[in-house]
């Protein structure tokens, strides 16, 4: 018995030191915690504003499209009902010439009626006033009855009669409205900009048929041979800079224009436009290498030597004058710099060194 009283104490005694134990490790952990605890909730709660901001920006931005939508799909449809009351007024019958003709004979019949009268009574000169006075009324009658008479004859009566309305690619346009939109996890940027030894690939060969547009500034003032966009391989195509100068070069010549930090739009396709100036005009092509933003494909052993300092806004790219990709600047939801392609919701990587420099929207 004294035995286990020993062993129950001894237990005991290990139960309390333990208990003490952990009790000063929980009051060291709550005080470390109540040193941070602060300043977790205040980043938590910036955290959900911030999240809580971006979905009522998002539901706002789709909300605003869709109301655009709307309003053209209701200006087109109130122009339409116009044109459709205006043709029917115009070179059809109208609902008032209708009631008018359904009292066209009655009308005739009064008229014939009341001159019968004033003929009997013509020559009773105490009726002399009146009888002028219905005589005028007759004709006025008669003049009625001519215009009615006169529309009708005029009014297209032909029993095929029929107008009908076109449905130019109405289920073209159904289908685009159903799949317009797409919720992609990105922010989107101001910019992406390259400090020289970045370029993007956007994958589509150098080819007249294609038009490839983009929004743009130079970063600095550039003295050295660099490419913004097109392909340094024959035939070649693109738009750069050499000796402190804008450059458009190619298999057609080349030009100069004085180098700035302005922002630009240049478009290279049949034509090359430099700010709604066309330089080059009715150009045949068909290269074998994709074209390049920031940079161009060459033919010098390193193939992307002559990359550029440059900030892009956006670009876009025409097939035969349709849009196929619709550029624009972001961070991907790892925070990665890139181009996002709004037509096929697919992101397009820098292919250079390290990550491009980037300005948020404000």
């Amino acid at each position: 018995m004294t035995k286990v009283k020993v062993s129950i104490k001894i237990i005991i005694k290990d139960i309390k030191e333990d208990k003490k134990n952990k009790l000063k490790e929980n009051l060291n952990n709550l005080e470390k915690l109540s040193n941070t605890i602060n300043e977790s909730i205040y980043k938590f709660k910036l955290l959900y504003e911030k999240i809580n901001k971006n979905k009522e920006e998002l539901i706002l931005e789709i909300q605003n499209k869709f109301t655009k939508i709307t309003n053209i799909l209701n200006e087109r449809e109130g122009k339409l009902l116009s044109e459709v009351n205006n043709m029917f007024d115009k070179e059809y019958l109208k609902e008032n010439i209708i009631i008018k003709t359904e009292k066209l004979p009655n009308n005739i019949k009064k008229s014939i009626n009341k001159g019968k009268l004033i003929d009997k009574e013509w020559n009773n000169n105490n009726k002399l006033n009146l009888l002028i006075n219905e005589c005028i009324d007759i004709e006025n009658n008669v003049k009625d009855i001519n215009i009615i008479s006169e529309i009708i004859q005029k009014t297209n009566l032909k029993d095929n009669l029929n107008v009908s309305f076109l449905e130019q690619n109405f289920d073209k346009i159904l289908g685009e409205i159903k799949k317009f939109g797409t919720i992609i996890p990105c922010t989107k940027l101001e910019y992406i900009e390259s400090t020289g030894n970045k370029y993007i690939d956007i994958g589509i060969k150098a080819n007249s048929n294609y038009k490839y547009v983009i929004d743009f500034s130079l970063s600095k003032i550039i003295g050295n041979d660099t490419k913004l966009l097109g392909v340094d391989q024959h035939p070649i195509i693109f738009l750069g800079t050499l000796k402190s100068q804008f450059r458009i070069y190619g298999f057609f010549g080349e030009t100069f224009f004085p180098l700035d930090l302005n922002r630009h739009t240049c478009t290279i396709g049949k034509n090359i436009i430099f700010d709604n100036k066309t330089l080059f005009r009715g150009l045949s092509y068909n290269n074998s290498y994709s074209v390049c933003i920031f940079n161009a494909y060459t033919y010098n052993s390193n193939k992307y030597a002559y990359g550029t300092s440059m900030k892009l806004y956006h670009a876009k790219i025409f097939l035969n004058e349709s849009l196929i990709r619709d550029f624009i600047p972001v961070l991907n939801n790892e925070g990665i710099p890139c181009l996002l392609d709004t037509i096929e919701g697919k992101f397009y990587y820098n292919s250079g060194y390290d990550n491009f420099k980037y300005k948020e929207k404000k």
